[in-house]
């Protein structure tokens, strides 16, 4: 795993939020979700060209949590605890499941996501 230079300085403290969400007990929830943040960050955040890279730091970190939505039923086989995410990503993740199931592409779902978040993080 390649570690974004920010990563230790997210906003949310990430190791100590892993600790206190999972506890734990499934670390295999919590390596997921935070792998697919770390990834997410790495080939999106990371890359000039990409749109997500455009983003504000509040837009991006809304996105970023918001994604976390897929592991619960995509990988229900790995994942025995569900990711509820924060109480305020919950609308957005609704629209971003609607979409997942619909098109089952992670590309075409950060890309409606980055024309969505704004919608979500300006109320």
């Amino acid at each position: 795993i390649i570690f974004p230079p920010s990563f230790f300085t997210n906003t949310y403290n990430i190791l100590s939020y892993m600790y206190d969400y999972y506890g734990w007990i499934n670390p295999i929830s919590g390596f997921m979700h935070e792998t697919l943040h770390i990834q997410f960050h790495r080939y999106w955040r990371d890359d000039p060209e990409s749109p997500v890279s455009k983003l504000s730091d509040q837009d991006w970190e809304f996105l970023k949590e918001s994604l976390a939505v897929i592991l619960n039923k995509k990988y229900v086989d790995f994942v025995e605890l569900d990711d509820h995410g924060y109480d305020a990503h919950q609308e957005f993740r609704k629209k971003l499941w609607e979409c997942w199931e619909k098109e089952q592409d992670f590309d075409k779902l950060v890309e409606y996501g980055v024309r969505e978040v704004t919608k979500f993080t300006k109320k």
